[in-house]
């Protein structure tokens, strides 16, 4: 009887032991591989605030004030006929303003007929 407990403690012991201390080292691991992973987040963080940050202020009020028309080409919308509904086309628009000289102006509303065109 006595050898079963011994034989039995046995190898409950070195089974617990040896999986427990793989276990610690895969903790140990992932906590290294974390701990890098924010240091170089943080590294980044730190890169981007405040060594940079003078070229993205540019950059961000590059992008602000530059004045981009941007057309994107749209489809043809049509009914489950086949009906054409709507269609993309481009359109001309055109503004006028009258000039803040009077003398300009009365001409302008003396002889409108000749500029303005139905």
């Amino acid at each position: 009887m006595a050898s079963l407990h011994t034989l039995y403690s046995s190898q409950g012991k070195t089974h617990k032991k040896g999986s427990k201390g793989k276990r610690l080292d895969n903790i140990y691991l992932m906590g290294i591989g974390l701990s890098v992973f924010a240091l170089i987040i943080l590294f980044q963080i730190f890169r981007w605030q405040i060594l940079e940050a003078d070229k993205f202020k540019s950059l961000a009020n590059e992008q602000y004030k530059t004045n981009q028309i941007q057309s994107a080409q749209r489809g043809v919308i049509t009914a489950s006929d086949g009906t054409v509904l709507a269609v993309d086309q481009p359109t001309w628009n055109i503004y006028a303003t009258l000039s803040m000289d009077s003398v300009e102006r009365a001409t302008f509303f003396e002889n409108k007929e000749k500029f303005i065109a139905v």
